[in-house]
Order: structure tokens, then C-alpha cells, then sequence
């Protein structure tokens, strides 16, 4: 994810989470959560202090979280994932992207798409020297983690069960393992790849990267082979 998108989504989480349970992080535990999130990833200052600010305008609506499920090109499920402060904007944005796309991708019912996808906590490990399966494996299973696999640019990616991710990334970094905190957190993990042509495949990304360029969109998860891939590397 660009970093610019990524801190735009914090940028977000912060604003929401202080507006819910006030601007002070020892009594908000999940502003707490947000700012550390936010201070791993080398979040801007400025950025942080702005939104927990504008928390206390009341004129400033509240966030929501909408996930809009559709068919890309190729027979593919598509998630995507916004936090919102107007979601009929948000709705309009999505539809128009759709009606101008390609290879027969639509938006779809709820429900048609998302029980294909699981619900996971990701924590990606950022190549350094020394970082080996032997390291990665055994740090995972002592930080009580569901999997650890090999990902691109020499990152491993950890899974963890949502309600662990928090602990079993603090556990990792803690372990002395750098945790890319930028591609790290609650994401949705297909149950099943479908295999793409290459022209599908570049119909996905080229589809990913429209409504990814919207504002209130923060992520899109797709089942495609190999597309999930490309999209955390850059």
C-alpha cells in the first residue's frame, strides 16, 4: 500500500477512534492502539496531532466503515474496504469506478462475496539479515501466531486471529523482529486463488488501482491469483 493511503487511513483511524472515546490515550484504549499503530509507521506528527484535534470540532462527521463487495474481471471476489465520513460519496465513487470498468467486473449483493474471504490478522516482517524460517518460525509459534509464510521482497507475512493481532505483533517486535507496521494489520484473506489469464489479471490491477486511488476507499483484498502479491509490494 502507498504510503500516502496508508497514512490517510490512520490519519482516520485516529480521528475516529478520539471522537468515540475522547483525545486522551490512557483512557482510550483504542486511541491508544491507533497512535502506537500510527508511531510504527513512521506516521507524520503533524498528521497525528491534526486529527485527534479535529475530534473535538463537532461540526466534523462521524467515520464509517463500509465494505462493498464485487466480481472482478475473470470471475474474481473483490472486497473493499472505506472509512467513510460521507457514505453516499463513498457509494457514488465505488459505482462510478465499476460503470467505467472492464472484463465484466460489477459490484455485487452483501453477502455474495464476502463469505469467500477470512478475516485475519497480518503482520509483515521487513527483510533484514538473519531473518531465516528457523527465526521466523519459532518467533511465530512463541507469539502464539496461526502461520508465517515466505512474502515478496524477502518479508515473511504472520498470521495471527484478529482478536490476537495486537499481542502477537507486539510479541514479534519484541523478539527483535522489525514489523513493517505500514503492512500490518486486520486484512481479509481469500479462502480460494482463481486463476487468471494475463489479460484478467491486468484488468485487476488496473481496477485495484482506480478505486484505491479514491479517497475514502483504504484497501481492496482480491482473490486473484498472484494480484494480492503485487499489491503489497509496491
Amino acid at each position: 500500500m502507498k504510503r500516502a493511503k496508508v497514512y490517510g487511513k490512520l490519519g482516520k483511524l485516529i480521528l475516529q477512534a478520539a471522537k468515540a472515546g475522547g483525545p486522551d490515550p490512557i483512557g482510550n484504549t483504542r486511541l491508544r492502539e491507533a497512535l502506537a499503530t500510527a508511531k510504527q509507521a513512521n506516521c507524520p506528527k503533524d498528521i497525528i496531532e491534526r486529527n485527534v484535534k479535529k475530534a473535538g470540532d463537532k461540526s466534523i462527521a462521524d467515520f464509517q466503515e463500509i465494505l462493498y463487495e464485487a466480481y472482478g474481471p475473470g470471475g474474481t471476489g473483490l472486497l473493499i474496504a472505506a472509512l467513510t465520513d460521507s457514505p453516499n460519496r463513498a457509494a457514488g465513487d465505488v459505482r462510478t469506478v465499476f460503470s467505467k470498468a472492464k472484463g465484466g467486473a460489477k459490484l455485487a449483493e452483501s453477502g455474495s462475496v464476502a463469505f469467500s474471504f477470512t478475516r485475519v490478522g497480518v503482520i509483515t516482517l521487513e527483510a533484514a539479515e538473519g531473518l531465516d524460517e528457523d527465526t521466523v518460525l519459532t518467533a511465530a509459534a512463541d507469539a502464539g501466531a496461526e502461520d508465517a509464510a515466505p512474502a515478496t521482497g524477502g518479508r515473511w507475512r504472520v498470521t495471527a486471529a484478529p482478536s490476537d493481532f495486537g499481542a502477537v505483533r507486539d510479541a514479534l517486535a519484541g523478539a527483535g523482529l522489525s514489523v513493517a507496521a505500514d503492512a500490518s494489520g486486520l486484512e481479509y484473506a481469500p479462502n480460494a486463488l482463481v486463476a487468471l489469464s494475463d489479460e484478467d489479471f491486468e484488468a485487476n490491477e488496473a481496477l485495484i488501482e482506480k478505486l484505491l486511488a479514491l479517497d475514502d476507499v483504504d484497501a481492496v483484498y482480491c482473490s486473484g491469483e498472484g494480484v494480492m502479491e503485487e499489491e503489497e509490494e509496491e
